[in-house]
C-alpha cells in the first residue's frame, strides 16, 4: 500500500466513528492525528455532560477509552484499555463496541 493512503484510510474511518458518535448523542470536540507516530490519533467528545476521549497508540496497536477527571481537570480515568489490531475494520469494531457499552452510561 502506497503510504499516501494512510490518512485518507485514517479519515474515512473516522468520518464512520464520527457517524456513530454524532448518534449517541455525542458531540465532538476535537481530533488529532499523528501519522508520523504509526497513525496514532485522538477524538475526544462530550457524551451526558462528560468529556471522553478515544486514544489509538498505532505503535503499541492499544486503544483506550477514558473520562475526563472531575477532580483533576487535566486528569483522565481509563475506562477500558487493551490491544487491538492495526487494521481498520478491527479499530471500527472495537471503537463501535467501546461507544455502544458507554451510550446508556457515564
Amino acid at each position: 500500500m502506497d503510504e499516501r493512503d494512510f490518512a485518507t484510510r485514517h479519515f474515512a474511518l473516522m468520518a464512520k466513528v464520527a457517524a456513530t458518535v454524532g448518534a449517541m448523542p455525542a458531540e465532538i470536540l476535537e481530533h488529532h492525528y499523528h501519522p508520523e507516530s504509526f497513525g496514532s490519533w485522538l477524538l475526544k467528545f462530550r457524551h451526558k455532560a462528560r468529556i471522553m476521549r478515544l486514544v489509538y497508540d498505532g505503535k503499541e496497536a492499544w486503544l483506550s477509552l477514558e473520562r475526563a477527571s472531575v477532580e483533576d481537570p487535566r486528569g483522565w480515568a481509563v475506562l477500558s484499555s487493551g490491544s487491538i489490531g492495526r487494521q481498520e475494520t478491527e479499530i471500527e469494531l472495537r471503537v463501535n463496541e467501546l461507544l455502544t457499552r458507554i451510550r446508556g452510561t457515564v
